[in-house]
């Protein structure tokens, strides 16, 4: 099984529901990546992932400010996980998924993001 990140909207221009679905890592990555110390203490958001995240509006921005770290620090989360330096490869990846999603989120008007 693997990790998703999901939301939905209404597209303004015509009306329809439009729904954004991303793969965001493997269900492994919940204890071996998001449960860790290293990212409860670098990324208190995104390490609610390990239960499940569901962020509504309000906390959008905190959303994506912690997932802009991320991306931004990949190569060192990587490093003190102590996985090889291509790790980090996938840790953009994940943030990347929650940057899109939250750009999505406020273009469609979502209640929330979830990641699952």
């Amino acid at each position: 099984m693997s990790l998703i990140v999901t939301s939905d909207g209404i597209d303004p221009a015509t009306g329809a529901k439009v729904e954004f679905y991303r793969a965001a890592g493997p269900e492994a990555a919940r204890t071996q990546l998001w449960g860790t110390s290293v990212v409860r203490s670098r990324f208190p958001m995104l390490a609610q992932i390990e239960h499940d995240l569901h962020v509504s509006p309000p906390e959008f921005d905190r959303f994506e400010e912690e997932a802009t770290r991320l991306d931004a620090q990949a190569t060192e989360v990587a490093k003190e996980l102590g996985r090889n330096p291509e790790h980090a490869t996938d840790l953009k990846r994940y943030a990347r998924a929650c940057l899109d999603a939250v750009e999505f989120s406020r273009k469609f008007g979502s209640d929330c993001i979830h990641y699952w």
